[in-house]
């Protein structure tokens, strides 16, 4: 059955419109017929005119992390590694500090000597996020990232929680670079790509991009929340195409949704470079899902996670799927291996994998023949919409959350004007920040910006005494997140730093920032 039909043109047509979102490139894939080409691309690549095509090339952003899995596995059957001494021979349950041993050190030495290279394929090593602590002066390349780690709080024990984590896949990239002796674009291009002839997929913007032969996909941001007041009103904004080489496998890659129906393909049929053992290493489950992350009312059951992979079922039937995002782009590879189907797509909108989403599953419910009104393709923008004012409400009472014991009114003032706390302040895990004076309709607050890979704006406003609430907007995503801040008066009366909440996923983690100037 032809995928691509008039009603789903119909259907894109409408998506694209409401979620402010310029084009969108699909791939899909069944037993031995591919659909892409003609047909299968909608909208702009580009504005105001630029046609968005399969030939388009996007960030497939950490799509890329099932790419980089796929490389670990075929480097640790090869015999440059199986010919090893036991000592040097690695598995994926070698420890990280056996391969990288000078630059994989965290703040715990117990965690650090145990975590392994699954581990951190697997997002279980207790490490959050921590997303603006890198692309910055001295944490510029993968090594840089990687050797930072020891600067950065842990926050869950190894093992006892998924926990999503781009920093240790870097850590995972960086380690293949160290025992290949390789970039990691010249590993997946001899291991992956020119196997399966991929010859429009990249290692990010550093490559010679054949531009030529390939447009590049223009990202944008919408500049307000979809489903919250003003949207009417709102604008798309362009977001330059960021270098992200030093992110590497985590999600650097970019490609066009023609070369991901020969990735698809050669993960269905496993007879490429991958063999059947493989994949089903790849996509062994290592890892249960919070009930919380993003995509659960997509799936049935137990969502767990893989080796660059997310696993659950659908309807019944086994689903892998990985969605990425950076500033300006976003991508969802979902593959059903019983059925021998998959669908790729790549857009240029903030947000891409969730909001493109019901497109992709009104393709697989066509596929499984699921009658309309059990469709969840048909509500899963409602359920995105709710999911966005949920997470609206809760920012509004997390400033109770964040302090539940302040008065309703200024006891204490600061202890200095509010000029005395500008300046720069550093911390060893997140650089410098500059705070400067500003001003809005609240009154005059702390403002910084703080420019990194995945980059952030603050604001802070006293609280009462030296204590203040932040709020945080992050990639160029209009949403906001509330935060605490402390600052330090020395014996001279002299503002000596901030300790502040910087990682979202530890509201009570303080961080200390030390005034440099």
């Amino acid at each position: 059955m032809v995928p691509f039909t008039p009603d789903f043109d119909e259907i894109v047509a409408k998506t694209l419109k409401k979620w402010h979102t310029p084009g969108i490139a699909f791939s899909v894939v069944h037993n031995d017929e591919t659909w892409s080409k003609q047909g299968t691309a909608y909208g702009l690549a580009r504005l105001p005119a630029e046609p968005a095509a399969t030939s388009t090339l996007y960030y497939v952003c950490s799509t890329t992390k099932a790419i980089l899995c796929a490389a670990w596995a075929i480097y640790l059957a090869s015999p440059a590694n199986i010919g090893s001494n036991g000592s040097r021979r690695i598995t994926w349950s070698t420890p990280m500090v056996d391969i990288i041993r000078d630059d994989f050190v965290l703040q715990d030495a117990t965690t650090t000597n145990a975590i392994t290279l699954e581990d951190c394929v697997s997002h279980r090593t207790g490490m959050p996020r921590h997303e603006v602590s890198y692309g910055r002066p001295g944490v510029e390349t993968s090594r840089d990232i990687v050797r930072n780690l020891r600067n950065l709080p842990l926050h869950n024990t190894l093992r006892t929680q998924f926990e999503y984590c781009n920093t240790v896949y870097v850590a995972a990239s960086h380690a293949l670079e160290f025992v290949t002796g390789s970039s990691n674009a010249a590993t997946f291009r001899k291991y992956l790509w020119d196997p399966l002839e991929m010859h429009e997929t990249y290692g990010g913007m550093t490559e010679n991009l054949d531009t030529e032969r390939n447009t590049v996909a223009t990202g944008y941001t919408f500049s307000h929340i979809p489903g919250a007041q003003g949207e009417a009103n709102g604008e798309l904004r362009e977001e330059p195409n960021k270098d992200l080489e030093a992110i590497s496998g985590a999600g650097y890659v970019m490609s066009t949704a023609d070369d991901y129906a020969k990735w698809m393909r050669c993960l269905l049929d496993g007879n490429g470079p991958l063999s059947l053992d493989m994949i089903k290493e790849l996509w062994t489950p290592r890892t249960i899902v919070p009930d919380d992350e993003e995509q659960r009312e997509h799936f049935d059951g137990i969502i767990c996670y893989c080796l660059g992979w997310f696993k659950a079922t659908y309807r019944g039937q086994e689903v892998v799927w990985h969605p990425g995002g950076v500033t300006g782009a976003g991508s969802c590879v979902i593959l059903l291996p019983k059925q021998k189907w998959g669908v790729t797509f790549f857009a240029n909108i903030m947000g891409a994998s969730a909001l493109m989403s019901s497109l992709a599953f009104w393709l697989i419910d066509d596929m499984l023949g699921t009658p309309t009104d059990e469709r969840k393709s048909a509500y899963l923008d409602e359920q995105y919409v709710n999911a966005l004012k949920k997470e609206r409400d809760a920012v509004s009472k997390q400033p109770l959350k964040l302090y539940p014991d302040v008065p309703g009114r200024h006891i204490s003032p600061l202890s200095l004007p509010l000029e005395s706390y500008a300046g720069t302040y550093q911390n060893a895990g997140y650089g410098s920040i500059t705070f400067v004076i500003k001003t809005d309709p609240e009154g005059a607050h702390l403002y910084v910006e703080v420019c990194r890979t995945f980059g952030a704006e603050y604001i802070f406003r006293p609280v009462n005494g030296e204590h203040w609430l932040g709020k945080r907007w992050v990639s160029g995503w209009p949403a906001q997140g509330a935060l605490r801040a402390r600052s330090k008066i020395g014996a001279d009366g002299k503002v000596k730093g901030f300790e502040i909440a910087m990682e979202p996923e530890m509201p009570d983690t303080m961080m200390w920032f030390a005034l440099t100037e």
